[in-house]
């Protein structure tokens, strides 16, 4: 059998285009090359004489290993021949992509068929080539040994470089990557909109809560933008100047259940907001000596712990306490340390207790006065109503019982001594400035075994009425006795002035 062999390989300027242009997606000029090896030879017999002149079929085949066994090869395969499929069948019809041979030189584009710029050069490779004679259809083909290592030209070791740089020194931008060094970048911004700024980030799509920007340090997450925009950040943020500001509804800080986020100067605490789980609260940080600050806005609010008063800035450098009087505040009530007051303006204050529909007896509301005096020479009020209208004001009453419940009320009001208390007079309508005691209307006043006992009209336990005559003895004096089951008079004793 006569055996054929290629006596010279030839790849010059192909390789040196494809090492310096294709193995890292680098442009170095404007210029576009040729992305197609040019690779020549000479095919001869078993004799080394130049085969006859004519169409060839060749097969070309980049493998990883020398034998072109390798579990991925072979990396590329072009096949030169008559064939309607780009060398697939080689089945005579179609395009004849046979190379043709003058005293046994040829010269072929490896990548004019099958494009080869998806190959990766970056590596050690061999060409293999079959011949398979000049067949126009079915052709056998034969494959030449040994196979051939690729290699390049001296001058095309700068191939690998860039202005002396290794190409392993490039950050890829086709493929994930890693930057070593300190990496600043200077362009300049060109607009306010989407992809106008130095450094933008602007995926087609992204999956969401995935992380579009993020910092770590060996491993640690401290920063991480995510695609709904969410921003978490470990660490403090310092904000020189400027807003933060949101055109949302709601703006939240979550800083997560039992957590507090800190208002500070930089070394003290200022205003705290404390997260309790299921209910939070406002701290302040407190004053500690006596007296207001010197100045102060309107809305501002500060605690003195010196006097323990909170105070407001009602106007311009000027403060007053919470209770409007500047005195205890009311949250003091257990001990206050001063007069406390409540002053309201054409508003009404309503207190409500609601109870279940088994409760218990309930007293809604104590005024409790404990006297601890050694004397009791001073008049001792637990509740005082007054009415302090101007002149010629009208106050029409001072103290009002309603019943707005759809059940009576057993006693609208209820006076009552103890066994270790008792009441001298439950109440007292003494006072000469009053006009008419009082008025029960067409109501009745009911009473057992009760006695009314005026200077001149005295009722006892048994119904009898005595008139007692007046100091000047003008006139009578009458006892009235009447049968208290039919109201009959039995008796009805007088005596003359």
């Amino acid at each position: 059998m006569r055996k054929s062999k290629i006596l010279s390989i030839v790849i010059i300027a192909g390789i040196i285009g494809v090492l310096s242009g294709l193995l890292w997606g680098v442009s170095v000029g404007e210029a576009a090359f040729n992305t197609q090896i040019n690779y020549q030879g000479k095919l001869t017999d078993s004799s080394d004489s130049a085969v006859s002149d004519g169409n060839y079929n060749f097969r070309f085949r980049v493998c990883t290993t020398s034998d072109c066994t390798g579990g991925s090869d072979p990396i590329w395969t072009e096949t030169h021949c008559y064939s309607s499929d780009s060398g697939s069948t080689c089945n005579g019809s179609g395009t004849d992509q046979r190379i043709y041979i003058a005293n046994g030189l040829f010269s072929v584009l490896l990548g004019s068929i099958t494009s080869i710029s998806s190959v990766n050069f970056n590596q050690t490779l061999w060409l293999e080539v079959q011949v398979g004679g000049t067949a126009t259809s079915s052709p056998s083909f034969e494959t030449l040994t040994p196979r051939k290592k690729l290699g390049t030209v001296p001058a095309a070791f700068e191939a690998d470089k860039l202005d002396g740089i290794d190409s392993g020194s490039f950050v890829r931008s086709d493929a994930a990557d890693t930057v070593s060094e300190l990496l600043t970048i200077t362009a300049a911004p060109s607009g306010t909109g989407v992809g106008a700024g130095s450094l933008y980030i602007n995926p087609s799509s992204a999956t969401d809560e995935y992380t579009l920007l993020g910092i770590a340090v060996n491993g640690t997450q401290k920063f991480k933008l995510d695609e709904d925009g969410d921003l978490a950040l470990a660490g403090d943020l310092a904000v020189n100047g400027g807003d933060l500001t949101s055109t949302a509804t709601t703006f939240n800080f979550d800083i997560g259940n039992t957590g507090t986020l800190n208002f500070r100067d930089g070394t003290n605490t200022l205003v705290a907001v404390k997260d309790q789980g299921t209910y939070g609260f406002l701290g302040i940080s407190a004053k500690s000596d006596t007296g207001d600050p010197g100045t102060c806005s309107v809305g501002d609010i500060y605690v003195n712990s010196a006097d323990g008063t909170i105070k407001a800035c009602t106007a311009a450098n000027t403060w007053e306490g919470l209770d409007a009087a500047g005195g205890s505040v009311w949250s003091a009530l257990s001990a206050p340390t001063a007069n406390l007051s409540l002053s309201m303006a054409e508003y009404t204050s309503t207190l409500t207790w609601d109870t279940a529909a088994t409760a218990a007896a309930f007293d809604g509301f104590t005024l409790a006065l404990t006297n601890d005096a050694t004397t009791d020479s001073n008049t001792q009020r637990v509740l005082v109503l007054k009415n302090n209208s101007a002149t010629g004001g009208t106050t029409e009453t001072l103290l009002a019982i309603e019943n707005a419940d759809n059940s009576a009320v057993t006693n609208g009001v209820l006076i009552a001594g103890t066994s270790t208390g008792a009441v001298t007079t439950a109440l007292n309508v003494s006072d000469a400035e009053i006009t008419n005691a009082l008025d029960v209307g067409a109501n009745t006043i009911t009473g057992t075994d009760a006695v009314i006992n005026f200077n001149e009209f005295d009722v006892n336990g048994n119904g009898q009425v005595t008139l007692a005559p007046d100091t000047t003895g003008t006139y009578l004096d009458f006892v009235l006795e009447t049968e208290w089951t039919t109201g009959d008079l039995i008796n009805a004793d007088y005596a003359s002035a």
